[in-house]
Parts: C-alpha cells; structure tokens; sequence
C-alpha cells in the first residue's frame, strides 16, 4: 500500500486526538496555606504538575462537569462518591475506574499559589 503525504497527514492527525487508555492518580493537592486541591496526573509523570479538578470542598464531577486534560487528551471523571468511580475517554468509552491506592505524600511541589504535597488516594489503572 502506498500512502500520500496527505493520507500520513490524516492518519497523524486523527491519532493525535484519539485517547489512550493511561493510567492515572488521584488525591488532594495541600498547600501550606491550608487549601486543599483536587489533582489527577499520569501515573509515572510528576504529581506536582498535576490537572486542577476543583476545590478539595467541591465535587470533582461537579467541576468543569468533570472533563480535564492530560498530555494534550482529554478525559472525563464521573461517578465521584459512588462506586463506579471511573475516567471516560472524549469519545465517552470506558479508560478505567478507580482503585484504592493510598500512598504517601509527594512534597517538593509549588507554583504561584504556594508550596504544597500531593497526597494520592485512588489508582486508575
């Protein structure tokens, strides 16, 4: 099969939209202020450079109905609280759910709000 430059410039841009399933980690980002953040970030990338899903006070699926951003992909949290706790690619196909995955806390972090540690609470795998 012989492909055009224009048919490699397609099949570039459409991969380059489509999702992959990743693993991910969620937890509460605690700044010296006290203020506390929902954070999701790709498993093995920095926790500190993690994806803002709301305030600790607030419902993450609540916030921004729940679509964030990683690595340039967007994603969807739904069923916070419950148990189908889980990440829905774009397209709205199942990435992975939540499991418990307590760890301890990554500190070292700041950004213009202040110093804080990334505590971890569920796994997506």
């Amino acid at each position: 099969m012989k492909f055009t430059s224009t048919t490699v410039a397609i099949l570039s841009a459409m991969m380059a939209k489509t999702a992959f399933a990743g693993n991910f980690n969620y937890g509460v980002a605690t700044y010296n202020d006290g203020h506390q953040d929902h954070a999701i970030w790709v498993n093995g990338e920095d926790a500190c450079h993690y994806a803002y899903l709301g305030s600790n006070g607030e419902n993450p699926c609540s916030h921004n109905g729940g679509w964030f951003s990683l690595d340039q992909v967007t994603y969807r949290l739904t069923g916070c609280g419950g148990s189908s706790f889980c990440i829905l690619n774009a397209d709205g196909s199942g990435n992975s759910c939540a499991q418990n995955g307590p760890e301890s806390p990554i500190g070292g972090c700041s950004n213009s709000f202040g110093s804080y540690k990334v505590q971890q609470q569920f796994y997506f795998p």
